[in-house]
């Protein structure tokens, strides 16, 4: 899949994108989790052909069949959940944003974390243009 790059007019993780890529779908944000990197009110950009988990990398989870979607940041981290310390997935806001949420997770294997990715994020919108 490719897409457009724009040079940015001020540093953002994200490229900015003025039409939703073939096979990615709009998320609106109203949380504000992944502040500065998608803000309240954008939409962020998920490739829902990209659902394999990637430490560090910001996704749109969906937690149950026609449920709410939340964009948040997926982890690795050392827990013990009753067999000994092993590598588990978690799920939560980027580090420094405005808000205080908390984290989602063990996920102790990345079968059950894909299962419910929707995509990975690769863009933002800005409401004005996806409205």
């Amino acid at each position: 899949m490719s897409y457009e790059i724009t040079p940015q007019p001020q540093l953002r993780a994200l490229d900015v994108l003025d039409v939703v890529p073939a096979g990615c779908v709009a998320v609106v944000d109203d949380t504000g989790l992944c502040e500065p990197h998608i803000r309240i009110g954008e939409f962020a950009i998920a490739d829902t052909t990209d659902r394999d988990p990637i430490k560090g990398e910001i996704f749109a989870i969906r937690w149950k069949e026609g449920g709410r979607i939340s964009i948040l940041q997926a982890r690795v981290m050392e827990c013990d959940i009753g067999d000994g310390p092993q590598p588990t997935w978690w799920v939560g806001p980027m580090p420094g944003a405005r808000i205080a949420a908390t984290s989602e997770g063990p996920f102790s294997d990345n079968e059950h974390l894909k299962s419910k990715i929707v995509g990975r994020i690769v863009g933002v919108m800005a409401a004005q243009v996806a409205g």
